[in-house]
């Protein structure tokens, strides 16, 4: 699937089965992908569709580190302290 999703629109992935698959069941989705990634090569950018997947694990980061870790150390003061990284 990140083959899929994350090669150039015009990409052999882009035919694989798990991708029409992906198309069919979130169009959406698939549409705003296609889009982000859309673009010509440049003397300066030769992938542009790079950029999309760049974005997508900023976004990603975000997530994991304003969301899951902080409900985490809501819900475990003690992974937040200092004294959980003291072996004992």
């Amino acid at each position: 699937m990140k083959r899929a999703l994350f090669s150039p629109n015009h990409a052999r992935g882009q035919k694989l089965p798990v991708k029409r698959l992906f198309d069919k069941l979130f169009p959406q989705m698939a549409e705003f992908i296609r889009q982000e990634k859309a673009g010509e090569k440049t003397q300066d950018d030769d992938r542009p569709h790079g950029k999309f997947a760049i974005r997508a694990q900023y976004q990603e980061s975000k997530f994991i580190i304003y969301t899951c870790v902080n409900e985490s150390v809501r819900n475990n003061p003690i992974v937040g302290s200092p004294q959980s990284t003291i072996p004992s």
